[in-house]
């Protein structure tokens, strides 16, 4: 995992519950979007009123890994430290 990745995977666990839906796509609907972070070239955009993230500026590769993660954020990235 990029160091990268790892601060976005932190920042998130930080900040929103498990539950929350994570996409790496701009909306088509015109949802109002703030920007929630902004490092190392990843913008993270959040959506306060349907509740869901918008990721961008990943690599392919930290896109596959991220993606692969999300199945399993529930079950054990957002467990208790």
């Amino acid at each position: 995992m990029t160091e990268r990745l790892k601060k976005v995977l932190d920042f998130i666990k930080a900040n929103y519950d498990s539950g929350i839906q994570v996409y790496f796509t701009r909306n088509i609907v015109g949802d109002d979007m703030a920007v929630a972070y902004q490092e190392d070239g990843i913008t993270i955009e959040y959506c306060p009123v349907y509740w869901y993230l918008e990721v961008f500026g990943l690599t392919d590769e930290e896109q596959a890994e991220f993606e692969g993660l999300l199945e399993g954020l529930s079950e054990f990235y957002f467990e208790e430290d």
